[in-house]
């Protein structure tokens, strides 16, 4: 009979510890780190060795503080190095101040060049050793012409692998780095992919069985309401990603206008998905009443609109989480940036869903610190698509006529 992998938490030496299954891989431990400190300390140890036997007229105590006059001092230059790749990547920065730091130049200052306690720890006892030993033993010992290239390389060595212990390029800029280099395995990237292959993949597109695509849930819900094409001007999923994460449980609430009402849903569907037998989906329907906007006899505009739900998860997570919370917070836009970049980027290419979805990202506060009303954010994409595709029409009818002047010119 297999082993079932399961998770158990037992009681062990008084603490409370996480029991992993044999299949699951385990925490990484601390044997890279101890590893690197022994490495670190038989480099300056060989250090010393090979520079006594390169000048056996040295003292040993000479040679052993010159070592470490070197060893700290490497670490305060590549400290000086660190702040000066800092200071280039201001440059980029000066650039997003508005988008990504609240318009705050001293917050887009603080992101970039802070550094963890390690590093100004180090930095200062680095700066106070090499003081301290070159006002102590002067000009007699601190002559850099005295190590040979084969005891200044294994404290190179060293002094760069202690840096990366220290993780002297850590800070919140990094972090932000980070999430684009490491190729969608981001928790933005992977909320992407999961609210796709999850959810709009199967509710997007005819799959040609029992349940219907989202176009053709809408041309049946028009043909039942008796809805003209002006009424329903656009048939698809309008997908919306409010900058600040909040989204309540009916988008009504996103319109202080009082112009977005609530309508019926779509047809609902069933689907057999990870063991749940007949789970339930369906899309909402929204109208949108706006005086100065006329649709043939009607002042009514239907979509079919919904909140982006892993966005939503992430906010209650940053609001309630005590541990996480705060973390979550100040990485908000970035990993919201992660989701809506990839997330588009999905749809662009799965030649199934491109044409059925729309995703809007918006400020839902305005300059003046009023919230954004929801309607009008749809009724500015609604007229975007439509200037799209009368573009689209203009384009296709000049292609047609070109063609049919092709076929009536006479042949050479």
């Amino acid at each position: 009979m297999p082993e079932t992998s399961v998770v158990k938490m037992i009681w062990k030496n008084s603490k409370k510890e996480l029991q992993f299954p044999k299949n699951l891989p385990q925490e990484r431990g601390c044997k890279a780190e101890i590893t690197t400190w022994i490495v670190v300390v038989t480099l300056l140890v060989g250090s010393v060795v090979a520079e006594f036997h390169l000048n056996p007229g040295s003292s040993v105590d000479g040679i052993v503080v010159f070592v470490v006059i070197a060893f700290f001092g490497l670490l305060l230059l590549f400290t000086v190095g660190q702040l000066m790749l800092r200071l280039c990547y201001c440059i980029e920065e000066l650039t997003h101040v508005r988008s990504r730091y609240e318009n705050s130049f001293c917050q887009m200052l603080k992101d970039v060049m802070l550094c963890n306690v390690k590093t100004y720890v180090l930095a200062a006892v680095s700066l106070f050793l090499v003081t301290v030993l070159v006002l102590l033993y002067g000009g007699t010992v601190v002559k850099l012409d005295r190590l040979t290239t084969l005891s200044l390389c294994p404290i190179v060595l060293a002094a760069y692998c202690v840096g990366n212990l220290m993780k002297m390029d850590e800070s919140p800029h990094r972090v932000m780095l980070q999430l684009k280099d490491i190729g969608g395995l981001d928790y933005g990237s992977g909320m992407a992919y999961s609210f796709f292959y999850g959810y709009l993949r199967m509710m997007l597109p005819d799959r040609g069985d029992q349940n219907t695509g989202l176009k053709e849930k809408i041309e049946l819900f028009c043909n039942k309401e008796k809805l003209t094409s002006a009424n329903f001007p656009v048939k698809k999923l309008f997908v919306l990603i409010p900058a600040s994460g909040h989204i309540p449980a009916s988008l009504t609430q996103m319109d202080h206008k009082g112009w977005l009402d609530q309508c019926k849903s779509l047809e609902e569907e069933i689907k057999n998905v990870a063991g749940v037998m007949g789970r339930s989906y369906k899309n909402s329907l929204y109208k949108i009443r706006d005086p100065n906007l006329r649709s043939g006899n009607n002042e009514v505009v239907y979509v079919v609109a919904e909140g982006a739900t892993p966005i939503r998860t992430y906010h209650e997570a940053m609001k309630n989480d005590a541990k996480k919370g705060s973390h979550f917070m100040k990485y908000q836009k970035e990993v919201t940036l992660r989701f809506y970049t990839t997330l588009v980027d999905i749809i662009q290419s799965d030649k199934d869903c491109c044409n059925l979805c729309e995703i809007i990202y918006y400020k839902d506060e305005g300059e003046n610190g009023h919230p954004v009303s929801l309607s009008d954010v749809l009724k500015e994409r609604l007229s975007e698509i439509r200037s799209r595709q009368a573009i689209s029409m203009e384009s296709a009818d000049e292609i047609e006529s070109g063609n049919i002047r092709l076929l009536d010119s006479p042949s050479a």
